[in-house]
């Protein structure tokens, strides 16, 4: 009797613990249009944002073509924002470059959790070797 108290209380406990924390606030998902800043990008540039990693990672839309090619990294962090930089890399010169247009999905990293800071977008062109 003695041992069937002890497995069901060993029962009950177990399934009282239920889901771990850590899972129930998991954020994932696109971001908040009141957390995103893009006014400093070109019209015509992406203005998506997605979150991952209960808020580690960013997921980013870039813009590249022809020739071009897109990275983006995160250039600042402080307690109310977060700056990502997309650089569009273009071989020197004048090449012959097919007129297509790619929008790749690019990820970076953040030091600490987005949480309720606001993300800030921009974007540079430069002329030089494409990166890889």
């Amino acid at each position: 009797m003695r041992a069937a108290a002890v497995l069901l209380a060993v029962l009950l406990l177990a399934t009282a613990c239920g889901t771990p924390r850590h899972h129930a606030r998991t954020r994932t998902g696109p971001l908040p249009a009141a957390q995103l800043d893009a006014s400093a990008l070109p019209r015509d540039y992406p203005r998506t944002v997605g979150i991952r990693d209960e808020g580690r990672t960013l997921l980013v839309r870039g813009k590249e073509g022809g020739c071009s090619h897109v990275s983006a990294a995160v250039t600042r962090q402080d307690a109310d924002s977060v700056h990502v930089l997309f650089t569009e890399s273009r071989p020197p010169g004048r090449p012959l470059c097919t007129m297509d247009l790619r929008t790749p999905e690019l990820t970076v990293r953040l030091a600490e959790p987005l949480g309720d800071r606001v993300v800030e977008l921009s974007a540079r062109s430069v002329a030089g070797k494409r990166p890889g």
